[in-house]
């Protein structure tokens, strides 16, 4: 792997009298242009291609971001506190659910969030998406 500084000191060791090589900017688009075609290109199986080029399907991506730290259930009640009432206070949401999923002898399920910033946080940026979408 070479960078284009690289190359363009090995075409001038190659060929020291030429005035004609690309610069800089041109071989960073021929590189671009070589990986995107690499990815559209499907990769063999045994030994001969699957499809054609024009049949290949991409591949989805990843969703950007991290995981989440609080569970699905967590989550959906968050949404619908929210949705409820969008001035609701992140702390008040806390308090509401820790209300909500307190066990008969007083305590929290073991996956519930042990961090109250996780809550917090969930539920201000889920309040920012919704003032958005409206």
């Amino acid at each position: 792997k070479r960078n284009p500084d690289m190359m363009i000191a090995e075409l001038q060791k190659r060929y020291p009298g030429h005035f004609t090589l690309p610069g800089y900017a041109d071989i960073r688009a021929e590189i671009s242009k070589c990986m995107s075609r690499m990815k559209k290109t499907p990769k063999p199986v045994g030994g001969r291609t699957e499809h054609a080029i024009e049949d290949t399907v991409p591949i989805p991506k990843a969703p950007r971001g991290r995981k989440s730290a609080l569970g699905e259930k967590y989550q959906n009640q968050i949404r619908s506190l929210v949705q409820e009432n969008i001035k609701v206070k992140p702390k008040e949401i806390v308090a509401t659910l820790k209300a909500h999923f307190q066990q008969d002898d007083g305590t929290l399920p073991d996956d519930f969030p042990s961090s109250e910033k996780s809550i917090k946080t969930f539920s201000s940026n889920y309040k920012t998406k919704l003032k958005k979408s409206t």
